[in-house]
């Protein structure tokens, strides 16, 4: 029997998980909302085109209960939510911050394609560490790099061909690497804007998920209040 994989057409929303953010926990206390705006492209913008999908948005609220520890909630693909903890690990008083950051999120059943009547969710487990230099009182360049682990289900096909011999689901998932260099540029106590670009690695995939990521480039624009 021969094992296949069925694949959808893949990365749309998934691949707007921008960062937007420094190593840089927040004061205690204090809560921030960002608003950012994502331009993404890859292969399959390629054979698709430049779609309102092109340019996912996010949303993000950010809350420090330590000089050191903040805590977030973000919109997880339009369609979910992701938690999301990061530890400064350097002095809040210096101008180096390097931070690890957690998260756990997941989406609610959302209408697959018509390919696939059935409805698709997803589970996300992410880690990473950012690093970030304050210069002056208005400029901080920072950079990330995170493992993002995706467990997608609801994806089958409607009809399987009893004939074949489909590939199982694996454990781990499917697994995005996210390489990303930006720079905060503050515009006062509060106000700030963020520039970022993130390159997205399709560096695990699960077959028996009948869903696979591609390699994007993710060009970002964030207003952070």
């Amino acid at each position: 029997m021969k094992q296949l994989a069925l694949v959808a057409l893949a990365c749309t929303q998934a691949c707007a998980l921008g960062q937007f953010q420094t190593a840089r926990t927040l004061p205690k206390g204090m809560t921030q909302v960002t608003v950012a705006n994502t331009y993404v492209t890859n292969s399959n913008r390629d054979v698709q085109g430049t779609t309102l999908y092109s340019f996912p948005m996010q949303l993000e609220v950010r809350h420090g209960f330590t000089e050191q520890f903040d805590v977030a909630a973000s919109i997880l693909l339009q369609q979910g939510l992701l938690l999301d903890a990061k530890w400064n690990l350097m002095p809040a008083s210096s101008h180096v911050a390097l931070a690890l950051h957690v998260g756990a999120g997941g989406t609610v059943p959302i209408t697959a394609q018509e390919d696939n009547p059935a409805k698709s969710w997803l589970l996300h487990l992410p880690v990473g560490l950012i690093a970030s230099y304050t210069l002056g009182e208005r400029l901080t360049p920072y950079l990330g790099a995170q493992y993002g682990a995706f467990w997608v289900f609801g994806r089958e096909p409607s009809h399987l061909d009893p004939k074949l011999e489909y590939a199982s689901r694996s454990w781990h998932g499917s697994g995005l690497i996210r390489l990303t260099g930006g720079l905060e540029v503050r515009a006062g106590e509060r106000l700030a804007f963020l520039l970022e670009y993130s390159y997205l690695v399709a560096a695990v995939d699960d077959p028996g998920s009948f869903y696979s990521f591609v390699n994007s480039h993710l060009f970002g624009l964030a207003l952070r209040i």
